[in-house]
């Protein structure tokens, strides 16, 4: 069963009562099921934490991360034991110092709106975890209340209404709804020119500076109920003048059916008169809705012409709504990369859509589709150059790079990081050119420092895709290190504390988990690397740590520097700064590695090394 179907009246829990002690279980409850768990093994850690007196906000975040580690492990919560210790801590202490209590914390959010936001404030609790907790406590705190988002479209269709003017949500916001899943944003349409809508004293111009009124759209400042939201209105428009792979360059004023045909897709084009709760379908999109299928308004080829772009966001749409193509629509996607269409495509806006399909969970469908249709082929070869590379039966019973790299995909979180998702997809793909064997035999293949081949490949990928210069130098670095982890119980102190400050070792960790559950060994039960318990074990002991007292420091801890250095040898020693940075880099990693305190020690040891130079 899916952890996200537990609710509070299943655990016992009284959130009616409106009682600090019940809503504190709920949130205790809410982020032990926000994990990609088993419900009843959260369920069972749930009940032993508050069986242990757990059950406030002060007692969580006084207790030791020890004790948290053993009493989730008692509750059998084993595999992410370590982790949500942390991140229990680190929730109760913020929720402790900024609020006090959850209580508090529900009187400070004026709408279900605002307590998500404050929730996902908090590091460590996602969009998902909110949502679980959100679900249970929004009726009773606030009463039955519909979508803010939607309230607030409502509100200004209202407004644009009461001037006499048509007003409609539109797109994608109404077949959420239509298929009850909770729409991400409303898209406002109107036959009010953006000179009118500005003449409107309701709305304030946005402050937000953009070039979308040049296509048609007003960025405005409503105020309702006590708060500012910024809006985008739209007025109704059809497109002239498109250029291939990118957005037309100009925009005429239209009428509402006018405005729908533009659009892409059957299911994205109904509109909702929020006055009357009347959909208005002009392209069979209710049809296609029940049907559960994709299909392009009007002629494929000249939709997909108009913006090749709508390649990807057929595949998006259709995995992450479990939908199917229609067949005329398969057929126009497949003979339009057939005739270069993606190559047309920003880079910007590919890379931006390739992202979107790999951090969502139906990602490897998506990927799969890529493949049939032929644009991985296009855009990413080196990934499917993996599906001629056979592995080493002994390690990789699952076959080849490319069938590992489908399975990693399934063992990743359900939302990865941008730089995870990628790094997983790109991680083993210098095995191409590293592939060796003195015989022949499969068993005996070597990859010799694929690793690094693979994160000097991504670079150029990456590269190519314009991703950012951080984007390329977390990835690159998770890729060159997956082989490299294992090592970490190993290492000297100073290079442990090297990786564990890296701001993508969290991501390298999820990584190098996926990789293990994602690799058969057919004498071994597949899922975890023996030392991966001890790394992780290391990683959640480092972030239990202050900051302060993560990375010892020469200079902050000993007062030993370059002015140190000069004090007590510039006579003796011509001391360049070269010199000095050599010196006092082999003191601190000797630091680092000791803890030795005693100053007299680094003098004789600066002495000594500048006595070798």
């Amino acid at each position: 069963m899916d952890h996200r179907t537990i609710n509070a009246a299943e655990l016992g829990i009284k959130l009616e009562a409106k009682e600090e002690r019940e809503l504190f279980k709920w949130f205790l409850a809410c982020l032990l099921f926000g994990k990609p768990i088993q419900q009843q093994v959260a369920r069972r850690a749930y009940e032993v934490l508050i069986g242990a007196g757990i059950d406030s906000v002060e007692k969580l975040a006084g207790s030791t991360w020890d004790d948290l580690v053993a009493l989730l492990d008692q509750g059998h919560y084993v595999r992410y034991d370590y982790s949500t210790a942390t991140k229990l801590l680190e929730v109760s202490r913020a929720l402790k110092e900024q609020y006090g209590s959850v209580t508090e914390l529900l009187k400070a959010s004026e709408d279900p709106r605002e307590l998500e936001e404050r929730l996902t404030a908090f590091k460590g609790i996602g969009p998902k975890t909110a949502e679980i907790f959100a679900r249970d406590v929004v009726p009773v705190w606030f009463g039955a209340v519909d979508s803010h988002d939607f309230e607030v479209a409502k509100a200004a269709a209202e407004v644009l209404n009461r001037h006499r003017y048509e007003a409609y949500i539109i797109g994608g916001a109404v077949r959420d709804l239509r298929l009850g899943l909770k729409p991400k944003d409303f898209d406002l349409v109107t036959n009010a020119t953006p000179e009118q809508i500005q003449e409107i004293g309701d709305f304030a111009k946005s402050t937000y500076k953009d070039t979308a009124q040049a296509f048609g759209v007003t960025r405005v400042k409503f105020h309702w109920r006590g708060r500012d939201h910024e809006l985008e209105v739209a007025t109704f428009r059809r497109d002239v003048d498109p250029h291939l792979g990118r957005r037309a360059t100009k925009v005429e004023y239209a009428t509402l059916e006018e405005d729908v045909k533009r659009r892409d897709f059957t299911v994205n084009a109904l509109a909702l008169n929020p006055a009357t709760n009347e959909i208005i379908d002009y392209v069979g999109g209710i049809d296609d809705l029940k049907a559960r299928k994709i299909r392009f308004i009007g002629n494929p080829e000249s939709r997909i012409k108009e913006d090749p772009l709508r390649i990807m966001r057929a595949i998006r749409f259709k995995n992450q709504l479990g939908f199917m193509y229609d067949e005329q629509t398969a057929d126009a996607i497949m003979k339009a990369v057939e005739h270069g269409a993606v190559e047309t495509i920003a880079t910007d806006r590919l890379r931006d859509e390739l992202t979107r399909l790999l951090v969502h969970p139906t990602r490897r469908r998506a990927l799969m589709d890529l493949d049939t249709f032929g644009i991985l082929d296009r855009v990413l070869p080196e990934v499917t150059a993996g599906k001629t590379v056979i592995q080493q039966p002994q390690y990789h019973a699952e076959g080849t790079v490319w069938k590992h790299e489908l399975l990693i995909l399934d063992y990743l979180p359900e939302h990865p990081s941008r730089r995870l998702a990628w790094a997983a997809l790109l991680h083993d793909i210098g095995k191409v050119k590293t592939a060796h064997s003195s015989d022949g035999k499969p068993e005996h293949l070597t990859f010799n420092e694929h690793y690094s081949v693979g994160a000097e490949m991504a670079r150029d990928i990456l590269k190519r895709l314009n991703f950012s210069k951080r984007d390329i130098a977390d990835i690159t670095w998770m890729i060159h290190y997956h082989m490299a982890i294992d090592e970490l119980p190993n290492m000297r102190p100073s290079r442990q504390r090297q990786m564990l400050g890296h701001p993508a070792f969290e991501d390298l960790l999820e990584l190098h988990r996926a990789d293990a559950a994602a690799s058969w060994r057919p004498n071994e039960p597949h899922g975890q690397k023996p030392p991966f318990k001890e790394i992780e074990r290391i990683w959640h002991q480092y972030q239990s740590t202050p900051p302060e007292q993560r990375q010892p420091s020469l200079k902050r801890d000993l007062g030993i520097d370059g002015n140190w250095l000069i004090k007590y040898f510039g006579e003796e020693f011509n001391l360049t700064g070269q010199l000095i940075g050599r010196v006092l880099s082999e003191l601190e990693e000797f630091y680092q590695d000791t803890g030795e305190k005693n100053r007299e020690v680094y003098t004789e040891k600066a002495r000594k090394l500048l006595e070798r130079q």
